[in-house]
């Protein structure tokens, strides 16, 4: 599952060649890539972590023992991280100087996480925030430091510097100049000394509001600058002893998934047993969180996912905004073009992550360099005492498509459908009895759903629908009024109804899913019992001026001005061949005898004229960049395209080039896996936000 740029998934694959990435889409076809490599499904692929701040890890502490980035790189890789920046604090210059020395050292055949170079936090900093800093090797005004960092500027890719201390502005304005960014941290700075230092070319903040002056109604400091200025990046150390969620809330009304990073700012503490770590100079206890002799916090415990799952938690963040904070804004805050999205021509460096963002696979230049073998508890239910074992991602929901002539109704978990159970409908048929075989299918289909933990139920149907309330207005094919849906079958049940649209759930199927659905905008149009439209685009979907889905069902088409749904739906074709012929004939077997029968030709042609004429109406007013054929109607597959095809194409060629026209994917089971998607997939209720957006 990728990422959809709406906030949303659709399956798709990303095709790699010589370590780079060459093709990211949909997934072709409406089942799994046969000739796939590697199947990740149902989980997400996303750009590899860039963490720009990691003091050390697994009982390692960069600053006094540099060498062990390498072996720490090694194993981030269980985090989902592909690239870091070892993070060297205030210390002497040897220090410094052993640390330029190990990142040019690299381990023949390593494959790890790739250190993009050292981040060097300080000495330039301010005493009064200095944090675990040891404040004897602060300096302020050294024209030997800045020499030093320009001479190291092939290994030294970040520098946090307090914009106040004597000779800042003159540091930063060298360093941004060699290419080395600078970022502003552990500082008492003003608005307007930090606001300075970014127009100068500094990049932004180091773990914003940690280590600097607090907001002030008449000051807001250093920390209120960054988050107000357009271009400056900020960190987060996202756990919850650096911010409280309050304070993530801010900076992400503020600043933005545009320009957020998450850093871990971990240390030796980080991933290895309770007890006592070195963060440079200072001895730290490791327990809860790591703090020094005086309860203050020095470093982090924090990983990378942790710090993606507490954003998201807090702010509801989408998978593209999770993307961005964890891979892409990092990237960029380097300038590096390698990194930081999935596209063409990127590096092939994955993070596979399960929905509660658990790495699964961590991937380098397309190859795998680490995979998930150990089972973990993933929470199920909202409720805090129940869990199980699962290397997969097992929630489910089920799919509900009422139509004019007949009920489908299964299970959906992502990959795919379960068990398809049908049932009969009809306006000679009472809503009651339908409603209660509807909600005997879904009894049958929670009992037997092999394991898959079933979230919700969602529910599609044709004609005038008021999703919230969960009552059909007006379903004229089945002759209801005013029937709600939702209290019918929900009654008793304990999960959780939806209901909307039919047209609209079939064109999410297709849309979220990525079923062969690439374009931005889409004109998804189901043609079965009625004829209803919906157009998706990028920004969202429209229904048209009323509000209301399927008024393409009521375009006027033809003389006698009929409805386009009278004369263009599979049930319109069937009557008015039998009461031609006398023949009670469904559309699969009137298109087979086309080339026989002159009243089968004649009735179908009059069909596919009435839904060219609506589709090109449709066409004009919403301008797709593709048109899918949906619904029942779909079945008629290639005869479908052939006639309605050129028909458009000649209607719309005195205005504009046609649309290509294709077949939906799922066909006329569309419908279900929208309803399924709908109800919430995947939704964990206890981190409620994670999927809602699908």
């Amino acid at each position: 599952m990728l990422p959809n740029g709406r906030g949303g998934l659709y399956c798709g694959r990303i095709v790699v060649a010589s370590g780079r990435i060459v093709e990211v889409g949909p997934l072709p076809g409406s089942g799994p890539d046969g000739d796939a490599d590697l199947d990740f499904t149902p989980h997400v692929a996303l750009p590899g972590f860039v963490d720009l701040q990691l003091n050390g890890a697994f009982g390692h502490d960069i600053t006094t023992d540099p060498s062990k980035m390498w072996s720490i790189g090694e194993r981030l890789l269980s985090h989902g991280v592909t690239a870091f920046l070892p993070t060297v604090i205030t210390s002497p210059p040897q220090q410094r100087q052993a640390a330029y020395d190990a990142i040019r050292s690299r381990p023949a055949g390593y494959r790890g996480a790739m250190p993009l170079g050292l981040h060097i936090e300080g000495p330039e900093l301010a005493p009064d925030y200095a944090g675990a800093h040891p404040r004897t090797e602060l300096v302020s005004g050294s024209e030997e430091l800045s020499v030093e960092f320009l001479r190291e500027a092939d290994v030294v890719a970040l520098v946090t510097i307090a914009p106040e201390v004597e000779g800042a502005s003159n540091s930063i304005a060298r360093l941004v100049e060699a290419g080395i960014a600078v970022s502003l941290g552990h500082t008492g700075a003003t608005a307007a000394q930090a606001s300075a230092a970014l127009d100068a070319g500094a990049s932004g903040l180091t773990h914003v509001f940690n280590g600097m002056g607090p907001l002030h109604h008449r000051e807001v400091g250093a920390a209120g600058a960054g988050l107000l200025h357009s271009q400056a990046y900020v960190s987060l150390i996202a756990d919850d002893h650096h911010l409280s969620e309050e304070a993530i809330q801010i900076a992400w009304r503020l600043a933005g998934p545009g320009r957020i990073f998450l850093v871990t700012d971990a240390m030796a503490g980080m991933g290895a047993p309770a007890g006592t770590y070195r963060i440079g100079s200072e001895i730290v206890e490791c327990g809860e969180a790591a703090r020094n002799g005086d309860g203050s916090l020095a470093g982090s415990l924090l990983t990378m996912p942790e710090a993606v799952r507490q954003v998201q938690r807090v702010t509801g963040a989408t998978w593209d905004e999770l993307a961005a904070v964890a891979s892409t804004n990092p990237a960029d805050l380097l300038g590096d073009t390698e990194r930081g999205r999935l596209s063409p021509g990127r590096r092939a460096d994955i993070a596979i992550v399960d929905a509660q963002l658990h790495p699964v696979a961590t991937m380098l230049e397309g190859r795998i360099a680490y995979r998930r073998t150990e089972r973990i508890n993933v929470p199920q239910s909202p409720s805090p005492n129940t869990s199980f074992e699962s290397e997969a991602l097992s929630s489910a929901a089920i799919g509900v498509d009422i139509g004019g002539t007949a009920f489908k109704a299964a299970v959906y978990d992502g990959t795919g459908l379960g068990r398809v159970l049908r049932g009969r409908t009809g306006p000679d048929k009472p809503a009651a009895a339908i409603l209660a075989a509807i909600r005997e299918a879904i009894d049958e289909l929670v009992c037997t759903a092999e394991g898959a933990d079933v979230r919700g139920v969602g529910i599609g149907c044709a004609g005038i629908v008021d999703g919230p309330s969960g009552v059909v207005i007006e379903a004229t094919n089945l002759g209801w009024r005013d029937i709600d849906v939702s209290a019918a079958v929900g009654r008793g049940l304990g999960l959780p109804i939806v209901l909307d649209h039919d047209a609209y759930l079939g064109a999410r199927a297709e849309w979220e899913t990525g079923r062969g659905v690439g374009a931005a905008s889409m004109l998804y149009v189901s043609v079965g019992t009625g004829v209803a439209s919906r157009h998706f685009t990028v920004a969202g979907t429209e229904r048209g001026g009323s509000q209301l889905a399927g008024e393409m069902g009521f375009v006027p088409v033809g003389s006698d001005s009929r409805p386009l749904e009278r004369v263009a739906s599979g049930r319109a074709i069937s009557d008015a061949y039998r009461r031609e012929t006398g023949q009670a004939l469904g559309v699969p077997q009137i298109v087979a005898s086309l080339s026989e029968d002159p009243v089968a030709a004649r009735v179908w042609s009059t069909a596919m004229d009435a839904l060219a004429h609506g589709l090109a109406t449709a066409v004009c007013f919403s301008d797709p960049e593709i048109v899918v054929l949906g619904g029942g109607l779909s079945k008629a597959g290639r005869h479908l395209l052939e006639a309605v095809g050129p028909r458009l194409e000649a209607l719309l060629a005195p205005l504009r080039p046609p649309p290509p026209v294709a077949l939906a994917a799922h066909g006329d089971l569309s419908g279900v896996v929208g309803a399924a998607l709908h109800a919430g997939l995947w939704t964990n209720r206890s981190t409620q936000g994670l999927h809602s957006r699908l």
